[in-house]
């Protein structure tokens, strides 16, 4: 869970992997910051777990997590 960027963003990752993994996440979330901080790829992140089928890691193959992976998610 969201190992590729953790790198980058280490402050934001460990704080929302916590929020995930606790359940005290909030239901409305607004991402911000500078333009190419990363927030619409951490925000499809948190998308793609929440709808996993599995447990949200990284390498997850389920159909779900496929298809956020390929951006073609119709809903």
């Amino acid at each position: 869970m969201f190992d590729s960027y953790s790198k980058y963003r280490g402050e934001i990752t460990s704080l929302l992997k916590e929020q995930l993994i606790s359940n005290t996440f909030s239901s409305t979330s607004l991402f911000s910051g500078e333009r190419y901080s990363g927030r619409l790829t951490i925000a499809l992140e948190v998308a793609r777990i929440f709808s996993c089928s599995l447990k949200g890691e990284s390498d997850c193959s389920c159909y779900s997590c496929t298809t956020y992976n390929n951006l073609k998610v119709d809903n």
